[in-house]
């Protein structure tokens, strides 16, 4: 996902930030049903642009769409665990 939005980065920060996250998923996505809160949902957004902000690499991902898509990942691969 990050590829389409940034291809300059490499492989290995790939890899870190999909890592990453991940982590702000799992912290704010911590019961049954999260992906329907729309708090939840804002919180996973504006700690993905934090991430995304902290790192001079990442910053130019900062867009609607790529948190978006982060947002509609992350939806659906709960969807696929339930």
């Amino acid at each position: 996902m990050a590829r389409t939005h940034a291809a300059t980065l490499d492989d290995d920060k790939l890899v870190e930030l999909a890592r990453r996250v991940d982590e702000v998923v799992d912290k704010n996505a911590s019961f049954l049903e999260w992906a329907e809160r729309d708090d939840v949902l804002r919180d996973i957004r504006r700690d993905t642009i934090k991430l995304l902000l902290d790192d001079d690499t990442t910053k130019s991902l900062v867009s609607s769409g790529f948190i978006d898509e982060v947002v509609q990942v992350a939806t659906v691969r709960e969807g696929a665990r339930a």
